[in-house]
């Protein structure tokens, strides 16, 4: 197919990505669909040249794909393209066009980031033939779910072949103004837990000898949020204090005479 412009040859492939129900991360999980998604992205990028592998061992398959070439690439670009069930019901996937948006389930989340990752691929191989850089394509269908059979297969399979990824750039939709006005860092670290408050069984007759339990769990809750409030209040960074650890008790950043060795350390944007 030929298109007027690349706006449109991405509009186009997020529309074909839109009307394949890839549903997942509910009861009603559309596995045959799924894998057509998966098959039209394998055929798109083999159809193109891209060395494409494909995981299909659980119900939930993975793309994985690389300039020709270059089988080890440190940088990737990730996305998925299963998606949440409808609601209310199927016509969210017949995209349509309104103005200047796309609407239809997974338009945002993110089968048009999706997409234009696609599409960039046929452009950028026929502008540079002869590149001398690295880049993979990660795809998944499993991140609305459990996050089995996606990401986490993957790259223990990377890890089997001895290869590793430096970095990578999720086409989740993060702008805030405008398209494209913001990068964010898709992991700035967590702490997650599972908080069991105990009670004691009572009747209303007796409520004396009985032990509710929902009120400690207020109490607990509110007093981790005060924590969490407290941390960003502060203005404190944990890990530039880690950062300057390093920097300052070992050996290594200092030269022969004692003097502490110079680093120009570039960050994200506020940091900085």
């Amino acid at each position: 197919a030929t298109y007027p412009d690349k706006t449109a040859e991405v509009v186009a492939m997020s529309q074909r990505l839109v009307r394949i129900p890839s549903v997942t991360a509910c009861p009603e999980e559309r596995i045959p669909e799924i894998h057509r998604a998966a098959t039209l992205i394998y055929d798109y990028l083999r159809n193109h040249g891209v060395p494409v592998i494909t995981f299909n061992e659980g119900p939930f398959p993975s793309v994985l794909a690389h300039f020709p070439g270059q089988e080890q690439a440190p940088a990737m670009l990730c996305g998925h393209f299963d998606v949440v069930a409808p609601e209310p019901d199927d016509s969210q996937f017949e995209p349509r066009i309104e103005g200047d948006y796309l609407w239809g389930r997974g338009a945002a989340d993110m089968k048009s980031g999706l997409a234009a990752m696609l599409t960039a691929v046929e452009t950028f191989l026929a502008a540079r033939p002869r590149h001398q850089g690295r880049l993979a394509w990660l795809i998944t269908s499993d991140e609305e779910g459990p996050s089995v059979d996606g990401t986490r297969r993957v790259v223990e399979w990377l890890k089997e072949r001895g290869e590793t990824i430096d970095w990578c750039l999720v086409g989740e939709p993060s702008s805030e103004q405008r398209f494209g006005d913001v990068i964010k860092n898709g992991r700035r670290g967590s702490l997650s837990g599972r908080l069991t408050v105990h009670g004691i069984q009572g009747h209303v007759a007796y409520p004396h000898k009985a032990a509710n339990p929902i009120p400690v769990l207020v109490r607990l809750l509110a007093r981790l949020q005060e924590q969490a409030s407290a941390v960003v209040a502060s203005g404190l960074d944990r890990k530039w204090d880690e950062l300057s650890k390093i920097l300052q008790n070992n050996p290594e950043m200092h030269d022969a005479s004692g003097r502490q060795r110079k680093l120009i350390i570039f960050s994200e944007h506020r940091d900085t």
